[in-house]
């Protein structure tokens, strides 16, 4: 009889496993990611924050004023690119964010979006701000080049510690000069402003001699020797 009722109890421990191994599993809610955007002196100001997948998907929100947490519920598991703040403010990209299944990734974003609410007065004269960044074949920058300008307009100047140097352009202008410097031959070059906003020109000089010309080289004409003219003699 004992062994009867063991027999019984195993029928009935195996046909309540089969029973809950066929019940669905419900998977629990949470959010993928928190991001909270930390601003400062802690002003309430609307922030963008763009999270992509690598699946090439693209969820943008904004940080409420209410809250410093914007809440992404919907990703998946694999790390994430977040993006925070405006094109030209400061904008912050943070790469390779980890997520997790049932797991709230918290990041923390320090964003400072004062430039965005600095308002500039526009010039009556529209220009393009044109730096001028000069280096050597192995790449380093060039110091002190003198920059000359054809148009006498615009005066000499010459690049910093960091072989750079910065001028204004009228809009749809053209600027062209010479760049030299200490053991470097010297280049010409010609700049334009197509169009309003700030433009950077790379430019390389080769070695050779300051003093050399563009066009004909490095190479200098040595002096001819005056010959003494003979003085014809006096007739008697």
């Amino acid at each position: 009889m004992e062994r009867l009722f063991k027999i019984v109890g195993l029928v009935f421990a195996v046909a309540f496993i089969l029973a809950a191994s066929t019940t669905p599993v419900a998977a629990q809610d949470s959010c993928s990611l928190k991001g909270r955007v930390v601003t400062p002196a802690k002003d309430q100001v609307e922030v963008p924050v763009v999270v992509k997948e690598r699946n090439g998907r693209t969820i943008e929100r904004e940080r409420d004023l209410g809250s410093e947490d914007v809440l992404f519920c919907d990703l998946g598991i694999l790390s994430v690119t977040v993006i925070v703040g405006q094109i030209g403010c400061n904008q912050i990209t943070v790469e390779d964010v980890p997520l997790s299944w049932q797991k709230t990734y918290s990041l923390v974003v320090n964003y400072d979006y004062g430039p965005c609410m600095q308002e500039t007065v526009p010039s009556p004269t529209p220009y393009c701000e044109m730096l001028l960044r000069v280096k050597s074949p192995d790449g380093k920058w060039v110091k002190h080049a003198r920059i000359k300008f054809d148009d006498p307009t615009f005066r000499e100047r010459e690049t910093d510690s960091a072989g750079r140097s910065l001028f204004l352009l009228k809009l749809h202008g053209n600027a062209q000069g010479t760049i030299s410097a200490r053991g470097f031959a010297p280049r010409n070059f010609s700049l334009g402003c197509p169009d309003l906003g700030k433009r950077e020109e790379i430019l390389t000089l080769e070695q050779g001699s300051e003093t050399g010309s563009t066009s004909k080289g490095n190479s200098e004409e040595k002096p001819k020797e005056r010959r003494p003219v003979k003085q014809a003699a006096d007739k008697k």
